[in-house]
C-alpha cells in the first residue's frame, strides 16, 4: 500500500571540520545514507522526498560540501525516472541556534570572559531562523512539484558583526580572538551557481532552473561504496571530488 505523507529525509553529517576529518564517514552517511532513504522511499510509493541540502554545496570546498552535491545528483537522478514519488532537493545556508550553530559556542565564551574565537574578519554568512527553515521547508514540500529549491535568506551577514551584536545583546565585551579558516572552510558562501532562479508560488522559496545535475556513473558509485568500506581515506576522497566536479 502507498505511503500518503511525503517523507523528509536530511541524512546528513553537516559539521565541516569533522567531516574534513573522516571523509569515509561524511560519505557513508551523507550520500550513501540519502541513497538508501531514497531509494527506500520509492520502493513504498512515498509521495515526496525531500532532501536537505546546503549552500556548502555549490562549488563545493570541503567535504561536507562535495558530499551534499553528490547526495543532490543522487536525488535529481531518482526524480528524472521516478512516476509515483516526487524527489526534491532545498538549499539553504546556516540556521540561527541549531545543532553546531556557532552560536552556543560564542555564548559560553563571553560568559566566561572570552576570547571569542573568530575563523576570519571577513567571513560571512548566509543565516536564518530555525522556524523560519522549518516552515519554508514544509512549504516548499507542500508544492508537489520536484527540483531544487533555495530558501530567501537575505544579504550574507559578517561573523564579526553578528559577534559584536551578541556581546552587545550580552551586555559583555570579550577579546576576539582570529583562528584562521579550518580546512575546507571559505569565506563566503553561494546559494547557486549557473541557471536561474524562478519564484514559485511560495513567497521566499525559488526554484533552480538550469543546474547542471549530471547522473552518477553506477561504476564510479560502486568503487566509492567500496573505498568507504575499506576505509580507503584517501581513495575515497579522490574519487568523490571526480564525481562533483
Amino acid at each position: 500500500m502507498s505511503l500518503l505523507a511525503p517523507c523528509l529525509a536530511t541524512a546528513a553529517h553537516k559539521h565541516v571540520p569533522m567531516c574534513q576529518q573522516n571523509p569515509s564517514e561524511a560519505i557513508r552517511n551523507n550520500v550513501f545514507g540519502t541513497r538508501t532513504l531514497a531509494e527506500l522511499s520509492l520502493e513504498a510509493g512515498v509521495q515526496s522526498f525531500c532532501m536537505i541540502s546546503s549552500d556548502k554545496a555549490v562549488q563545493p570546498a570541503s567535504i561536507m560540501g562535495a558530499t551534499k552535491r553528490m547526495a543532490e545528483l543522487i536525488v535529481a537522478d531518482l526524480g528524472r525516472s521516478s512516476i509515483t514519488t516526487k524527489f526534491l532537493t532545498v538549499r539553504f545556508g546556516n540556521v540561527l541556534d541549531s545543532a553546531g550553530s556557532v552560536l552556543p559556542l560564542w555564548r559560553e565564551q563571553i560568559r566566561a570572559g572570552g576570547p571569542l574565537t573568530l575563523t576570519d574578519e571577513r567571513c560571512e554568512r548566509y543565516f536564518m531562523s530555525i522556524d523560519g527553515a522549518v516552515g519554508l521547508v514544509a512549504n516548499v514540500i507542500g508544492l508537489g512539484e520536484p527540483g531544487t529549491f533555495v530558501l530567501e535568506m537575505g544579504a550574507p551577514r559578517r561573523l564579526i558583526d553578528m559577534a559584536r551584536d551578541l556581546m552587545q545583546e550580552m551586555g559583555l565585551e570579550v577579546p576576539i580572538r582570529f583562528i584562521g579558516l579550518r580546512p575546507g572552510e571559505k569565506l563566503t558562501e553561494e546559494l547557486f551557481h549557473g541557471g536561474d532562479l524562478a519564484t514559485t508560488p511560495v513567497a521566499g522559496v525559488y526554484q533552480v532552473i538550469g543546474d547542471e545535475l549530471r547522473r552518477p556513473s553506477p561504476d564510479a558509485m560502486l568503487d566509492l561504496e567500496l573505498a568507504c568500506a575499506t576505509c580507503d581515506q584517501d581513495e575515497a576522497v579522490r574519487m568523490l571530488w571526480a564525481l562533483v566536479r
